[in-house]
């Protein structure tokens, strides 16, 4: 505002900042309450905003800023490099990325959308991978294979794209899909991914 300050529009002012703060906290409770771990990173790699969650793994997986092992120093540049390579891509094309951590833990990235200003919002989770596709064969009877494609499933992956992560045939995960399904009792992949998220915890 310049001098001489309207009042009436110095309120106006104030009460539209006050109205984005608060949706920007609203959004950032329903991310924490779903338990999503969200993270938006301009398009040469940077991390511009992460949900709490997500902040939370971010520092539990890599430490905090500045005081972080040479191991995650080089996770950081791994992260970095993986989403500026992503600028020329279709999202559903990119495989997740995988970082190794320290006691047989990985933190994967998911790119999932684009922002309106072209920024990319990723999910993030830390966790064994081997631990829950295990989990997923115990929990339902599954072959090795088929606990695979449903932990694929679970993360939002189509059959095209689980194929390529696991270096099968499309028709041969659509093969495991319809035996997924009937070991599961469902009827549809939202419900699939659904029961194997519980599963997971």
């Amino acid at each position: 505002l310049v001098k001489p300050i309207n009042p009436d529009e110095l309120v106006a002012r104030l009460a539209i900042h006050l109205a984005n703060a608060r949706l920007v906290r609203d959004a950032e409770a329903a991310l924490d309450a779903a338990g999503a771990a969200v993270a938006t990173f301009s398009g040469d790699g940077r991390r511009l905003w992460t949900s709490p969650g997500a902040r939370v793994l971010m520092e539990e997986a890599l430490g905090p800023c500045g005081a972080r092992a040479p191991e995650a120093e080089q996770a950081q540049r791994a992260l970095e490099a993986f989403v500026t390579a992503s600028a020329g891509q279709a999202l559903g094309e990119t495989a997740p990325l995988s970082i190794p951590l320290a006691g047989e833990r990985e933190l994967t990235v998911t790119l999932i959308g684009r922002t309106g200003t072209g920024d990319v919002l990723a999910r993030l989770t830390l966790g064994s991978p081997k631990a829950e596709a295990q989990a997923l064969e115990t929990a339902f009877g599954l072959s090795t294979r088929e606990a695979e494609v449903l932990e694929w499933i679970a993360r939002g992956k189509s059959n095209r794209d689980i194929a390529t992560i696991l270096g099968l045939s499309p028709r041969t995960v659509t093969k495991h899909v319809e035996q997924i399904f009937l070991k599961l009792g469902v009827e549809n992949r939202t419900a699939a991914a659904v029961t194997a998220l519980r599963t997971l915890g």
